[in-house]
């Protein structure tokens, strides 16, 4: 969810009664520089070379995450290894999971 310049304004308005802490942009800023998030294809290339790079745009380093990963439409049970490094989260086989080409890979990271 990403809030309008207009409702940060509205935020900061609302928030005056309240020690004059500007909320809107406080929750602008977390959403911008903290939190990041999306849903990527797995492409051939990808696949082939058994791991997939996830470049969040997160300026500091990733510190956590959550992905789901699917295939033909279903949430996958098992597991694939991930870890963070620097700024991207790279998701490489599990025990059972391969890499495959078209897998959707939701994720949200955190730094």
């Amino acid at each position: 969810m990403t809030i309008s310049s207009d409702h940060e304004t509205k935020l900061n308005k609302m928030n005056k009664a309240a020690q004059n802490v500007s909320l809107g942009t406080i929750i602008a800023g977390l959403q911008n520089d903290f939190i990041a998030s999306g849903s990527l294809a797995v492409s051939a290339a990808q696949a082939n070379g058994s791991s997939v790079t996830i470049y969040t745009g997160l300026t500091s380093t990733v510190t956590g995450y959550q992905i789901n990963v699917f295939r033909s439409g279903s949430a996958l049970s098992s597991d694939p290894y991930v870890y963070a490094s620097g700024g991207s989260v790279i998701i490489t086989p599990g025990a059972s999971y391969a890499v495959t080409t078209a897998d959707r890979i939701n994720w949200i990271a955190f730094s």
